[in-house]
Formats: structure tokens, sequence, C-alpha cells
């Protein structure tokens, strides 16, 4: 390995940690049921509006006039639901080390936590594509490559690292009151995969509404939809996300993974073909 990508190392295992231990954001808003955490890029906006149409048909309510802004999962800190059912807030914050701690789970409730994760080569390449008129987004290379510090990207590769590798801890520490959902599995298998995410949540939402939601979040309504104020978050993007790499990019990849990457949550992340 080069001199400057084991300083990158290095800075990354220290700012990983200093986060870990200073971020009490999920530890100081955990009045909730639970709490929908998600990768950025990761099918956020599709999961919470097909259960947000799913609950608005079950509760008899009008439809949100924007997939942005449904009124069942939002921002721990400005959560606003006024309706019986389970409170649910969204976030995509990485937790306090503390959150997995089995020895806390035993003295103090914390929400139940489902966590919504992607292939993160697909969601880099989405974040990419997604923010790259702003002048921090040069080039794919050097988006990849990334910020140690966490500063200069919404979302960069070092990001989704202690991503995964913080909410894989808390879901093998504390399987009970946690469940992962793939981005993949959740277009693959809609229904089966919805209804698992409406059990874990306790929405009680039985076949009809639940195909009900998915109808109704289906992309070509959803971009009908899309909030004109805010950037684009339903894509049409097909392209294999590998063509964004080059063959220097493969190699980083895979060698920071196999140096950093402790929990894969079913990706095979060592084939870059």
């Amino acid at each position: 390995m080069s001199v400057p990508y084991k300083i990158m190392n290095y800075k990354y295992k220290y700012h990983a940690l200093r986060r870990e231990l200073s971020n009490f954001s999920l530890l100081a808003r955990r009045d909730f049921d639970a709490m929908l955490i998600s990768m950025h890029q990761s099918g956020t906006h599709w999961l919470q509006y097909m259960l947000t149409m799913a609950l608005v048909e079950k509760l008899g309510l009008e439809q949100p006039e924007y997939i942005q802004n449904g009124p069942f999962f939002g921002n721990p800190s400005s959560y606003k639901n006024n309706h019986d059912v389970p409170r649910i807030a969204g976030s995509h914050s990485i937790p306090h080390i503390l959150v997995g701690s089995k020895m806390l789970n035993k003295f103090v409730r914390l929400p139940r936590y489902l966590i919504l994760v992607r292939d993160m080569r697909a969601s880099l390449v989405s974040n990419f594509e997604k923010w790259k008129d702003h002048p921090d987004y040069t080039d794919f290379s050097t988006f990849l490559l990334g910020d140690t510090k966490g500063k200069k990207f919404n979302s960069d590769f070092w990001w989704c690292m202690r991503f995964y590798n913080a909410w894989g801890r808390v879901l093998a520490n504390i399987p009970k009151n946690t469940v992962s959902v793939r981005y993949e599995d959740l277009v693959a298998d809609t229904y089966n995969e919805l209804n698992k995410i409406s059990v874990f949540l306790g929405l009680e939402l039985n076949e009809e509404q639940l195909r009900y939601g998915i109808e109704e979040a289906s992309k070509s309504k959803m971009q009908e939809k899309q909030d004109p104020t805010a950037r684009t978050v339903v894509r049409d993007e097909n392209r294999d996300p590998i063509d964004w790499f080059s063959e220097t990019d493969k190699h980083f990849f895979i060698d920071a993974c196999k140096d950093h990457l402790k929990y894969d949550f079913g990706y095979n992340f060592y084939d870059m073909r």
C-alpha cells in the first residue's frame, strides 16, 4: 500500500471512533416505538412512501401532496404524528457505540431499529449522480476516495463503511430489537419484504393496504409527486454501477473493504466484474 493510503486508513479509524463516541443523537432522542434507519440512496423515500400510502389507506386519510412530506416518518428532532399509529422516526444517523451495547439494552429502553441497506457501490454511484453538479463532486474517482473527516461529501465510501460496521454491530449484538432489509430484496420481493417490515414496526397492515401502498409508490407515480423544489429522488438510471469504476477505482474499493469492512450484510464486495 502507498503511504497516502496508509494515512487515509489511520484517519478513517480515528474519525470513525471519534464519531461513534460523540454522536449521542439516537440516545438522546429515543422516545419512539421504532426508527427506520437507512443508508443514503438506499430507497428510503420509496419505502417510506409505500408505508405512508398503506397507512393512508388504512386510516382513510388524504394522500400527501408530495412524496417528501408524508405524515408518519419525520426527523427525530422535529417529529410530529397525531395519528393512532406507532411513533416511527426516520434517520440516516450512525449510532453511538453504546446503542449496540448488550448491557445498556438491558436497562435502557431503546426503539426497535429497522436498518435499510443497499449495495454500497450502487449507493455511491447514485449519490454521485444526484450531487455531481456540486463543485466538490469533480469526478467519480475523486469522489470514491472520499473524505475520511466526513465533511466534504453528503455521503461517501468512508461514510458507507462506518454505517455498515456500526449498524452491523448493533444487529449482531441486539438481534431481537433490530432487523435489516436490503434494497435489492425489497425490489425483488416487494410484498413479502414490506409485510415483514410492517410486522416488525407494529403497523398492522393487511394485504389490501400493503398492495395499495406498493401500487401508489410505483416509480411513475412517485415521479409525478416529487417536490419541484427538492433534488430528484426518483432516478431512471439502470446501468450496472460497476461501469462507473475504473480499474484503479476497483482496486481501491476492494483493498479498502478488506482492510475495514466488518459487516457486509450479505454483499460480495470483492467481485468487481
